[in-house]
């Protein structure tokens, strides 16, 4: 587990709680809203609702937070969302990903937790980079990990915040 963060939220509703699993689950698989709502028996604009209301209590802003800070919070777990093969993958990842880029992965996560929004006009002057220059470490991160979206980049980011707290000799029982 990764080490409580200083935000608070409102707990979700079951059902809204079920539509984030299933948003993290099926994005990951690269499904849309339409797709989501399919599984659900729900409409896209009802997906779309239950999102909203989830970003709300959660306090974030966008897919990237919201599905991080839900894994932060053990609202939804990984194993909810990928396999352990998928998990193992990209663990063995990581060790491929440049020093800058895992400041940039780093500077996403506190973004997320901190502030409940990510994007490259707030991240950018953080890390000191140019626009141009943050996306392409996005772009080069989502090629490495073989992520293709906010919801992938979201598991992937907390798979190597996991992944990064226990090598640094932590367990869940640290917390």
């Amino acid at each position: 587990m990764i080490p409580e963060q200083k935000f608070s939220f409102l707990p979700l509703t079951p059902r809204q709680k079920q539509v984030l699993e299933v948003v993290a689950r099926l994005d990951y698989e690269g499904s849309t809203y339409s797709q989501v709502g399919a599984v659900l028996s729900i409409s896209k604009k009802t997906v779309e609702t239950y999102l909203t209301r989830a970003r709300d209590r959660l306090g974030t802003h966008d897919i990237f937070s919201t599905i991080y800070r839900a894994y932060a919070r053990e609202i939804i777990t990984l194993e909810d969302v990928v396999d352990t093969e998928r998990v193992s993958r990209l663990e063995e990842k990581f060790h491929q990903i440049s020093p800058r880029r895992e400041d940039v992965l780093k500077a996403y996560i506190e973004n997320a937790l901190q502030d409940g929004f990510v994007g490259v006009k707030v991240v950018a002057p953080k890390l000191n980079i140019s626009l141009k220059t943050l996306e392409t470490h996005i772009t080069r991160i989502y090629n490495d990990l073989e992520v293709h979206n906010q919801a992938q980049f979201a598991t992937a980011a907390y798979v190597h915040h996991s992944y990064m707290w226990r090598m640094d000799g932590n367990s869940k029982d640290d917390t």
